[in-house]
């Protein structure tokens, strides 16, 4: 009897560079989600526009101080909509172990945030089990793939997650690939 492939190859991409480490995935995508968003923001475009217009453009009423409350809550949320669908198609999560430390980043197309931790001071770099429950899972981005992390560290008095994107086997090599690249990354962490 012939058993299944264990899947797909593990979506995250390692590079060595010498002594440093390099380990970079794509967010969580989703083609319902991704197609969603853009609908909706073919929608939001048009309560964009007509709201722009009222203000600019329509004759003057009590209401035009409403409808600019209005506008800057909808633009905003138009916003964030633009951006989760930007981080779905083009976004990267790296995380690195190197000389200058410890470093997590999450870019679009090159762009990004990125934070240095000092590995003496990281803690119990481990796989956390995510609730499989709906109502009590934490945010995970909100299925944008921004949130929560598959993977965490302590880091004085802070937990910081990372690897929103990650199941549980792809986030356990992961940490094995960290923690043997650098042994003060070690489950225990530095004493």
């Amino acid at each position: 009897m012939p058993f299944g492939s264990p899947g797909p190859p593990s979506v995250p991409r390692y590079d060595e560079y010498g002594y440093a480490l390099r380990i970079s995935w794509p967010p969580q995508r989703s083609l319902f989600g991704g197609l969603f968003i853009a609908a909706w923001l073919g929608g939001w475009f048009f309560g964009e526009k007509s709201a722009i217009h009222q203000i600019t453009v329509g004759p003057a009423r009590d209401d035009r101080g409403f409808v600019m409350f209005w506008l800057v809550g909808w633009t905003i949320g138009g916003a964030a909509a633009a951006l989760s669908l930007i981080w779905m198609m083009f976004g990267r999560e790296v995380v690195a172990i190197g000389p200058d430390g410890l470093t997590v980043r999450r870019q679009v197309l090159g762009l990004g945030v990125t934070r240095k931790y000092d590995p003496q001071h990281v803690k119990r770099l481990r796989v956390e089990q995510r609730p499989t429950d709906t109502f009590t899972r934490r945010t995970r981005g909100f299925g944008w793939g921004i949130g929560d992390g598959a993977v965490a560290f302590d880091y004085g008095a802070k937990t910081i997650r990372f690897g929103a994107a990650l199941d549980e086997a792809e986030a356990r090599i992961v940490v094995a690939r960290l923690t043997k690249r650098d042994r003060r990354l070690s489950a225990e962490g530095a004493a």
